[in-house]
């Protein structure tokens, strides 16, 4: 568990952070999101000692984090950045392997772990163990810098703009993937995003700052549903409805929804936004599905999950 009690940063007489408090539990992701020069990412460092903080406390499973040696605690934490940062003349293998090599694992675990990590995050190994950084597009390594993130099992990760840089398809590929990661379940994780979009897909809980200060702390349906201010109301104006699409998931609209069987098999949990993807693919020839929801089959084409959609909303 991470839990930030009432932590403040300033620069001279400049505030970046002031009185922020918030917990995350084991294997919850939270977003910091916010206008630019909120303190978010000041936020992040913090939690890792890159910045030190003023006044407050930082607590990582019962241990506050400025009574530890900085090595024990960035040990304990995978670091993903937006600029990626993998050593130019270390190969793929190497890369990944930096962690774990500093900790003395086995150079067999070592490789093996590097191994799993690049079939799970799409990199086969045979292609792209022996490459270098310049030889790879922006997504492999960004794909790359997240696997050396997880490399050495830690039980924290932290992101800051880890997709940022990258083209629309590239992201939204890699944000499924870094979703759907095995390797990320039971870990804490705390992503930084200018993105509210991408915070809402990522996230269970996101932390919404501005001028340094927290405007809400709540879950991305709580935010959508119960703004806390003004300022948030204005902050998802203009995203709402996509929002909405990202947050609702098919067992939302069940009770909108016919009975029956047929085409493709869907979850309960996928969001209605995966889900209207995935039925308007080109290269699908059947565009209805089904899931299962309280033991009950329940169908849709593209037109009954909008009309449920709509129905859900309007309630």
């Amino acid at each position: 568990m991470i839990s930030v009690n009432n932590l403040t940063k300033t620069y001279g007489k400049d505030v970046a952070v002031k009185d922020l408090s918030f917990q995350v539990a084991e294997g919850q992701t939270l977003a910091l999101v916010g206008t630019s020069g909120c303190g978010k990412t000041t936020t992040l460092k913090m939690i890792n000692r890159l910045v030190e903080p003023t006044s407050g406390e930082i607590i990582l499973n019962g241990s506050n984090i400025m009574e530890e040696p900085v090595v024990d605690i960035r040990r304990r934490m995978g670091y993903v950045i937006q600029s990626i940062g993998l050593f130019p003349h270390y190969t793929v293998e190497e890369n990944v392997g930096v962690a774990p090599k500093l900790l003395g694992w086995p150079a067999e675990k070592t490789y093996q772990r590097t191994l799993s990590l690049l079939e799970r995050l799409k990199l086969p190994p045979e292609k792209f163990l022996k490459k270098y950084p310049h030889e790879l597009s922006g997504g492999q390594r960004q794909r790359v810098g997240i696997a050396r993130a997880l490399a050495a099992d830690p039980p924290i990760i932290l992101m800051d703009e880890p997709f940022g840089a990258l083209d629309p398809i590239t992201r939204m590929d890699i944000q499924q993937d870094f979703k759907n990661l095995e390797e990320l379940s039971g870990k804490t994780t705390v992503l930084v995003t200018h993105d509210i979009e991408e915070a809402f897909k990522l996230a269970d809980l996101v932390c919404v700052l501005h001028q340094g200060q927290l405007q809400q702390f709540d879950t991305p349906k709580d935010l959508l549903f119960k703004p806390a201010n003004d300022f948030i109301r204005r902050f998802l104006s203009g995203q709402s409805l996509s929002l909405m699409m990202a947050v609702f998931s098919l067992a939302d609209l069940a009770d909108s929804l016919p009975e029956g069987k047929g085409g493709s098999t869907f979850q309960a949990a996928d969001s209605l936004e995966k889900t209207l993807e995935q039925l308007t693919r080109v290269d699908r020839e059947v565009n209805q599905g089904y899931f299962q929801y309280k033991g009950f089959n329940r169908s849709f084409n593209w037109s009954q999950l909008m009309e449920a959609f709509h129905q859900t909303i309007n309630r």
